[in-house]
Formats: structure tokens, C-alpha cells, sequence
């Protein structure tokens, strides 16, 4: 894991999840850690008590800006007909956003069927040769919130939303 080069303490705590089953303070302090300086940051946080915790630590030390994403995982990923908690620290200023992922559609092609790993099937859909709309839509929403934490406070997640789909709409055009 990346983490175990510059932490090698924090990785070894983390760790040892499967032996527990559950997260530990490591898995929090990883989602803190900023070893390249980013002045920005998206942390993914599974439930908890304590949803805002990441983004008041980040305000305490004196971050501009962070966002936390609720969800499943500790990955920051909109997750298609789930509703999110957004929490954001911009300028000083900390706003709570309530956001719902993609409606669940059901694909006429289905890419793992055919024999496909994960890795291949997120490949055919960056290329555009398996376009799942519901994939496509959590890629987008997920865009979005980065672009919104990007923006700052001024920038609406309707107006992020619209760029990440240009984006997304350009992506080929730009890499072939």
C-alpha cells in the first residue's frame, strides 16, 4: 500500500481490520494524511458517530480545503441510489450538503458475464466501449464534488456537475 512507504506505523495499524472487523484510529488518521502538501482533499468515511470528524480535524489544523463524503466505503465515491452526507470546509466557511447518487438503471450488457475483471470492465467504460449509465453516472456525480471542493464556495454543485459531464464527454477526444 502507498501509505506503508511514508507511514509505515499507520499501515501496519490498518492492518489489521480483518482481524478485527472493524475500522481503528489508523483509518482515520489515513484519510488525513497529505504527504504530497494537496491544498485540496476529498476523504471518503464509512457511517459513524461522528460523521463531520474529518472535516473539523482538517479546520483545527488550519486546512482551506477539505471535503468528506459519506458512504460504504473510505473511498469518496457517490454510490448510484444512495442519498450522502457532503460535508465541506472552504474558506474557512463549513457547509453540510445532502447528495443522491444516480437512479439504479439496468444495463442490457453485462461485462462481468462476459468474463471481464473490475479492472477491465472501468477500462472498456473510460474507452467508451461499455457504457453502463448508472457506472457513468456515479463517475459524473463523483466528478462533481471534486469540482465543487475545486471551485470554492462561489461555485454551485449544479454548475460542477455540468463541467464534470463536458469533462467526461471530452475525455476521449482528448487522449486518442
Amino acid at each position: 500500500a502507498p501509505i506503508g512507504y511514508f507511514a509505515p506505523g499507520v499501515s501496519k495499524l490498518a492492518a489489521l481490520y480483518p482481524l478485527f472487523m472493524m475500522p481503528n484510529a489508523a483509518h482515520f488518521v489515513a484519510a488525513m494524511l497529505n504527504p504530497g502538501a494537496a491544498g485540496t482533499t476529498l476523504a471518503g468515511q464509512r457511517g459513524g458517530e461522528h460523521p463531520k470528524l474529518h472535516r473539523d480535524t482538517a479546520r483545527l489544523l488550519g486546512w482551506d480545503t477539505f471535503g468528506v463524503l459519506s458512504g460504504q466505503r473510505d473511498a469518496a465515491q457517490i454510490i448510484a441510489g444512495k442519498g450522502q452526507d457532503l460535508f465541506l470546509l472552504q474558506a474557512e466557511e463549513t457547509t453540510d450538503h445532502w447528495v443522491v447518487g444516480p437512479t439504479v438503471q439496468k444495463s442490457k450488457q453485462h461485462p462481468h458475464a462476459a468474463g471481464f475483471t473490475r479492472l477491465e470492465t472501468w477500462q472498456a467504460i473510460w474507452d467508451g466501449y461499455f457504457e453502463p449509465p448508472t457506472a457513468i453516472g456515479e463517475i459524473i456525480e463523483t466528478a462533481a464534488v471534486a469540482l465543487k471542493l475545486l471551485g470554492g464556495p462561489e461555485v454551485s454543485l449544479t454548475n460542477a456537475r455540468e463541467f464534470a459531464r463536458e469533462l467526461w464527454a471530452r475525455r476521449r477526444r482528448e487522449t486518442s
